[in-house]
């Protein structure tokens, strides 16, 4: 036998209940009643499903966030370090310099004193 109005079978107080129901309460009512037990605990599973679906979606988009602001941290991190490598560089620098500096005033030093002690020699 095929049903054709559910209102038939159903007391009044459920069909009034059931005009007052939203599509997706309906729908499960629906399944409760009339469709197969497996076919409700599907549909069940289904909306769990969603629902975990929905939260990984937000751990997703929050771990992208994550990972956006680290990788723009990490970059702003390798600037920095890539500044003080060049200071550190410069400084290493400028005491060569200075050692090079210092070597040729006394070399320079040390010639005029060998140019004065053998003008000094010479005439002596």
């Amino acid at each position: 036998m095929q049903v054709n109005n559910l209102c038939q079978f159903l007391p009044q107080d459920k069909v009034q209940d059931f005009s007052k129901m939203d599509a997706q309460a309906l729908l499960e009512n629906t399944e409760r009643s009339v469709g197969d037990p497996k076919l409700l605990e599907y549909h069940l599973k289904l909306k769990d499903q969603r629902v975990n679906f929905k939260k990984l979606e937000v751990d997703i988009t929050n771990t992208k966030r994550l990972l956006e602001s680290k990788t723009q941290r990490r970059d702003g991190l390798q600037q920095t370090v890539a500044t003080i490598k060049e200071k550190k560089l410069i400084k290493k620098k400028i005491v060569t310099l200075k050692q090079k500096k210092a070597w040729m005033l006394y070399d320079q030093m040390r010639r005029k004193l060998v140019e004065v002690h053998q003008i000094n020699f010479v005439k002596y």
